[in-house]
C-alpha cells in the first residue's frame, strides 16, 4: 500500500445550488471579496477567486451537483485536494476499501480521481502538476481580476452524526495521514458538541469534525436539516483581519453580530486596552490567546441556513478559537426561528 501523501493542500471548495439560488450565492461571494474569474466551457459552473482561494458554484441542472443539492439543499458538495501523486493516493484508498467514484455515480464530474467523502460529498485528487491545466481546460476566463490581497483556506469544519464521529476521523487519518490534536468540548446553548481537529503534518490542510448527541444543538440540527453530515463552514486566513473586516463592511457582507457582553469579559480576561477592545467590538470580531500567540475570528451569516464563512488571523496560534465557539453558537442561536430548524 502506498504511504499517505507527505504534503497536500486544498485547491478548491465546490458548492452545489439550484439555478434559483445561484445569483444569491454569487452576491454573497462578491460581498466577501471574491471575483468570478472563470466560466465552465460546457456547464453552468463558475470559478470564484480571492487571493489563492478558489470557490466553485455548480448550478448545473444535471449530474452530481444537481443530485447533491436535491438531496441536501444548497451545500458544499466537493473538496479538491492537491497531492504530489494522485494515483498513489487513489491506490491507497483502494487498499483501504475506499473506492473511486465513477461517472455512473457522479456523471459529469471533473476528469480527475474522485473519492466519496463526508455526507456523500466528493474528494477530488488533483496532481500538483495538473492544477494549472485543470483550470485552463475546464474554465474560460471572464476577464475579472481576483483581489490580490493574501487569502488562503485555513480550515474546513464538518458536522457528522455522533455514531459516525470516530469513523470519519479514521477516514482522514488512515487515508491522508492527518494528525489529531486535543479534542474540544464545545458548549452549545442546547448541549455539548464534540470537536476533533485534524491536520496534515505541515498544517496546510486542517479540518475540524463536530458531532453531538444532544438533539437541540446546532450540530444536530444541521445533520437533521441537511439529511446527513456535511461541511458547515469554510475558514479563510487573512494577514490583517481588521482591515479585511472594514472592507467586508464596505462591500455589504452580512456578518454575524456578537453580543457586547463578550467584549467586557474579553478585556478582563486578557487585559486588553479600551481602544483594542472597542475595535474588536466594532468589528464583531472574536479573540483568543495562548502561550504561542493570538487569534482573531470573524463570521458571516449563513447562506440559506446551510453554510457560512469564517475569516481568521493567526499569530503563531495553533488552535481554532475553541473558547469562543460557545459565543459564536449563542450569537447564531439568536437568529433561530420555529419554522427553520437551523440558522447557523
Amino acid at each position: 500500500m502506498p504511504p499517505p501523501p507527505a504534503q497536500m493542500r486544498p485547491e478548491f471548495v465546490e458548492f452545489a445550488v439550484s439555478p434559483d439560488d445561484e445569483s444569491a450565492l454569487e452576491a454573497m461571494f462578491r460581498s466577501l471579496g471574491f471575483a468570478r474569474t472563470g466560466r465552465h466551457r460546457s456547464k453552468a459552473v463558475t470559478r470564484w477567486q480571492a487571493g489563492s482561494v478558489n470557490l466553485v458554484i455548480n448550478a448545473e441542472p444535471a449530474g452530481f451537483g444537481h443530485s447533491f443539492q436535491l438531496t441536501h439543499g444548497p451545500s458544499i458538495c466537493a473538496l479538491g485536494l492537491v497531492v504530489a501523486d494522485r494515483d498513489a493516493v487513489a491506490a491507497r484508498a483502494a487498499h483501504l476499501g475506499i473506492s473511486q467514484v465513477g461517472d455512473e455515480e457522479a456523471p459529469g464530474n471533473l476528469a480527475v480521481p474522485a473519492l466519496r467523502g463526508i455526507g456523500g460529498s466528493l474528494v477530488y485528487l488533483v496532481g500538483e502538476s495538473d492544477v494549472a491545466a485543470m483550470w485552463a481546460d475546464e474554465f474560460a476566463p471572464t476577464g475579472e481580476a481576483p483581489d490580490p490581497r493574501p487569502l488562503t483556506i485555513d480550515h474546513l469544519a464538518a458536522v457528522v452524526r455522533i455514531e459516525e464521529y470516530l469513523s470519519w476521523q479514521l477516514y482522514w487519518r488512515s487515508l491522508f495521514g492527518l494528525q489529531q490534536s486535543a479534542q474540544a468540548d464545545v458548549i452549545d446553548p442546547s448541549g455539548l458538541v464534540l470537536s476533533q481537529p485534524l491536520q496534515s503534518p505541515d498544517g496546510a490542510l486542517r479540518l475540524t469534525l463536530n458531532a453531538s448527541d444532544a438533539a437541540g444543538t446546532l450540530s444536530s440540527r444541521f445533520v437533521e436539516h441537511n439529511f446527513g453530515g456535511g461541511y458547515q463552514h469554510v475558514a479563510l486566513a487573512a494577514p490583517d483581519l481588521m482591515d479585511r473586516a472594514k472592507a467586508l463592511r464596505q462591500s455589504g457582507a452580512d456578518l454575524l453580530a456578537i453580543n457586547g457582553n463578550y467584549y467586557a469579559d474579553l478585556a478582563a480576561r486578557f487585559g486588553l486596552s479600551a481602544e483594542d477592545t472597542a475595535r474588536l467590538a466594532d468589528a464583531h470580531m472574536l479573540y483568543d490567546r495562548d502561550e504561542q500567540g493570538d487569534y482573531r475570528q470573524l463570521y458571516s451569516r449563513a447562506f440559506r441556513k446551510r453554510f457560512f464563512f469564517e475569516f481568521v488571523e493567526r499569530q503563531r496560534y495553533q488552535g481554532y478559537g475553541a473558547p469562543n465557539a460557545g459565543v459564536r453558537l449563542a450569537a447564531q442561536e439568536r437568529f433561530r426561528t420555529d419554522d427553520a430548524l437551523i440558522d447557523l
